[in-house]
């Protein structure tokens, strides 16, 4: 995971939305494959607020309707929620600072 916080950390350095998006989505298919599942969530219901690439879009909607059956509508209807609250650039920075410490 360390070469996806790494493109999430240049490509918000260059202001390259589509290329952190990418990097995020990445991020949150490595994170359900380790079990994390909600915070797997919590990216992917941010991230499919933003335009992206059908390719990218698609991925993410497949993980994220996965995750809607197995964590269930409380947990998901709180990750959308988070939505009005972060903007990429701040679940951009959150996310690096959570896996600096991995």
């Amino acid at each position: 995971m360390k070469y996806y916080r790494d493109a999430l950390k240049t490509a918000i350095e260059l202001g390259a939305v589509p290329a952190a998006i990418n990097a995020l989505v990445c991020i949150a298919e490595s994170l359900i494959e380790r079990g994390e599942a909600e915070r797997a969530a919590d990216i992917l219901a941010l991230v499919l607020c933003y335009p992206m690439s059908r390719e990218t879009r698609d991925l993410a909607e497949d993980l994220f309707m996965d995750l809607e059956g197995r964590l269930g509508p409380r947990l998901i209807a709180y990750a959308q929620s988070r939505c009005d609250e972060l903007t990429l650039d701040d679940l951009a920075l959150e996310i690096i600072g959570e896996m600096a410490e991995e």
